[in-house]
C-alpha cells in the first residue's frame, strides 16, 4: 500500500517548520553544553566532570558554541530525509507494520 498522502502532508509541514525556526533553533541551543552535560549526569548518574571529560561533551560545546555554523547543515538533512519520504515510510510501517510501496 502507498504511503497515505495525509501522512506525506504531515512530513512536509514539519519541513517547513524546521526551515522556517531554524534561526530559533540555533538561538535556544547556543552555549547549552553545561546544561547538557547536567541533565546527562541527572539521567545516568555518571558523574558531571567525568561527562565533561568525554568526546562527546566536548562535540557537543563545539557545536553550542556557534550552533548557526551548523543549521544550514541541518535544514539540508532533514530536506533530504523530506525528499526521500524518511519519516512518512517509517511512521507508516510503524502504525500498519507494513513496509509502504
Amino acid at each position: 500500500m502507498a504511503i497515505p498522502s495525509k501522512l506525506l502532508d504531515i512530513e512536509e509541514k514539519w519541513y517547513d517548520k524546521v526551515k522556517d525556526k531554524a534561526d530559533y533553533w540555533a538561538k535556544m541551543v547556543k552555549d547549552t553544553a553545561d546544561e547538557y552535560a547536567k541533565g546527562l549526569a541527572n539521567a545516568t548518574g555518571v558523574a558531571e566532570d567525568k561527562i565533561k571529560s568525554g568526546e562527546m561533551y566536548k562535540e557537543f560545546k563545539k557545536f553550542a558554541s556557534d550552533p548557526s555554523k551548523y543549521k544550514d547543515d541541518f535544514v539540508s538533512g532533514v530536506k533530504s530525509a523530506r525528499d526521500r519520504n524518511k519519516w512518512a515510510k517509517n511512521f507508516y510501517k510503524a502504525l500498519t507494520g507494513e513496509k509502504p510501496k
